[in-house]
């Protein structure tokens, strides 16, 4: 065979296995983005007994750049004590899920001391997505670990809140920070 029939073959066999045209990929968004190096945690709210507890940056321990957040558990409380961020979801999308990834490392937590929970708004109201059960329990770590979760959004959500929730066994003490955090938006399947 001659070495340009070859090259038609493998161009014309190229040319039928691709597609014309590759699918639309589903829009994303990044919603936000903590990496904390402002030096604030204005866009952070605390719930709850705010005496056992202290939510600021840290320039001790960062994971990348000047600073992470530190959660400080000074002393155990029989309640319920939140750190959390509402973020406004884009509307003219319908969203899907959002993706959130973040570092975290611990000093003197268990297991479940502290979980994430997940709140959404629609116009029915708001609604836990991770159920009556915590979404997910962090880890005790005493190194940077990576931590990532996709959660799944209603369509017609218009707010998303980002809870660390302490457990109000009355027992958590410690500290947890964390650092280069993201909220990415998916309309994909």
């Amino acid at each position: 065979m001659h070495w340009m029939q070859i090259l038609i073959i493998l161009v014309f066999g190229l040319k039928m296995s691709f597609p014309a045209e590759l699918p639309a990929r589903a829009p994303t968004l990044w919603l936000a983005k903590f990496d904390f190096e402002d030096g604030r945690v204005d866009r952070w709210a605390l719930e709850g007994n705010k005496d056992h507890f202290t939510f600021a940056t840290d320039s001790a321990l960062p994971h990348s750049g000047r600073y992470s957040a530190r959660l400080n558990l000074a002393r155990g409380s029989d309640k319920a004590r939140h750190v959390l961020t509402t973020l406004r979801l884009p509307t003219e999308t319908p969203w899907k899920s959002v993706l959130i990834r973040f570092f975290m490392r611990s000093s003197d937590l268990a297991d479940g001391d502290i979980v994430v929970n997940l709140l959404e708004r629609t116009a029915k109201g708001p609604s836990w997505i991770s159920g009556k059960s915590p979404y997910l329990p962090l880890r005790g770590c005493a190194d940077w670990t990576s931590v990532e979760l996709r959660a799944p959004l209603t369509p017609g959500a218009t707010t998303f809140t980002f809870y660390l929730s302490v457990r109000d066994t009355g027992l958590a003490r410690g500290t947890l920070w964390i650092d280069d955090l993201s909220f990415e938006c998916d309309a994909g399947e």
